[in-house]
Order: C-alpha cells, then structure tokens, then sequence
C-alpha cells in the first residue's frame, strides 16, 4: 500500500510545535559589594562558612557576582520557585556552600526575593553551613504577579543582605551568623536561555526519514 505523503501538512506541524516552544528565560548576573553589618560570636565547636566571612568582618569590602535564574519551576501571583540561583566572592572561596537550592520570590504586601538553601533535606544532628540572600520591599513595588525582578535597585529595599550561617539540625537558630549588607548591585548583564522542548530533535529525524521513504519510492 502506498503512503502519500502530505508535506504541507508536516511542515505547518513542525512550525506550530516551534511556535509551542517555552517562553524565554533569562539569566541576570549582578556585580555587588557588600559591607560587614553584624554577626553572632564565634562557636569554636562547629566550622562554617560564617567562619570565612567574619574573619573579613569591618572595614573590609566584600565583592562578588550573584545571579538570578528567572526560569519559573512552580508557583503563582503571590508565591512562585524559580531555578537556583548562584553567587561566588572574590575575597573568600564558598564554592562549597553555593549553589542555592532555591530562588523564592513571595509579592503582596511585601516583597521578598529570597535565595537559600533548604535545611530540611538535612537530617537531624548534621553540621549544616550554608549562605542566604535576602532582598525584600516593604512597600510591595520590589516584584510583580508574573516575573523575577531583573533589576534591583538598592534604595528602594529595607532588607538588603546575605547571611552566612552555620548550625546543627535541630538545634534550633544558627549558632553562628554573620550578615554582610549590600551597598551597591550593578545593572544585570542579561543572557538569554531559550529552553529546547525533547520531542523537537524526534520531530526533526521524524521528518528527514519521511522525507528519505518518499524519496526512494519515487
């Protein structure tokens, strides 16, 4: 039996699973310094990333680059995950307590763009050391309903810092903490990320084997 095959038709199907691709997403990477603002005293039973920073502590300004994934993972107008963000620092080496585990962005009343790391996948009695980001807006002007912030404008916030911490499960607040406050965030440099459906390579070969059988049958 021989199979006609419509091309018209694949090729308007190809084009309309183009037109279904997601909507781009984009990657917001900020320069930044940050001041030392207070901390807890030291606890020489536990070694944490707190440890790092407070041996900068006043006088010392803390430079870096953070970053913002606005790929939404889950969520709604007033409470939406994005991708984990990241942030590295020039002056100390916390490549081990970064990447973030999440990006939560919480809008209405007042904003809060908070990057962290969740505690609760670590069991009861572990060392856990880890860094936090918190920008939030009282105001509620900080995010909107629908996206990430993609620009921050330090003057606009009341809650400007990140936070290095160290505890043990279950032992209730960190028993160490220091808190540096930003002083100045850049304008982002912006780099597109277009994420690739999997079933266009598929379509794709799908297509160049039909287009092969007409081929050889004529």
């Amino acid at each position: 039996m021989e199979v006609k095959v419509n091309f018209k038709s694949l090729i308007a199907a190809a084009l309309l699973t183009l037109l279904a691709l997601p909507g781009t997403a984009a990657t917001y990477i900020y320069d930044f310094e940050a001041e030392y603002k207070n901390g807890t005293a030291d606890d020489d039973s536990v070694d944490t990333v707190a440890d790092l920073a407070g041996a900068l502590l006043i006088g010392t300004t803390l430079t870096g680059t953070l970053t913002i994934d606005d790929t939404l993972l889950s969520g709604n107008a007033s409470s939406r995950t994005y991708a984990p963000g990241s942030i590295t620092f020039d002056q100390i080496d916390a490549a081990a307590y970064v990447p973030f585990t999440q990006t939560s962005v919480f809008n209405g009343g007042s904003d809060l763009v908070n990057l962290s790391t969740d505690i609760n996948t670590y069991p009861v009695g572990e060392l856990v050391s880890w860094i936090s980001v918190f920008l939030r807006d009282f105001d509620g002007d900080f995010v909107d309903d629908t996206d990430a912030p993609t620009a921050i404008d330090l003057d606009e916030l009341e809650t400007k810092e990140m936070a290095f911490l160290g505890n043990i499960v279950g032992k209730g607040f960190a028993r160490e903490r220091v808190n540096y406050e930003f002083t100045s965030i850049s304008a982002p440099t912006v780099i597109p990320t277009v994420p690739l459906p999997a079933g266009l390579p598929l379509l794709g070969g799908g297509l160049v084997l039909i287009f092969g059988l007409s081929r050889h049958r004529r």
